[in-house]
């Protein structure tokens, strides 16, 4: 718990009310869970790469232009 408390983490105060609409539409076009929809959407507002091992939010990734994370 140490380690948790002492990373920067930030709590995004719009995703729960872009839940029914556009994540669920990207979750929709996409084929992708709400959960994996939500990262889509957060790094799709945010300009921020995405990082993820999952084939299927790769393609999704790709097809709406958000770019994947590669460690340096």
């Amino acid at each position: 718990m140490q380690f948790l408390t002492a990373l920067p983490i930030a709590v995004d105060a719009e995703t729960p009310f872009r839940s029914f609409d556009p994540i669920l539409g990207l979750a929709r076009a996409h084929a992708l869970t709400a959960y994996d929809a939500a990262y889509l959407d957060l790094a799709l507002r945010r300009g921020l790469p995405l990082a993820t091992l999952d084939d299927d939010l790769k393609k999704a990734a790709s097809a709406v232009g958000v770019t994947l994370y590669a460690p340096p």
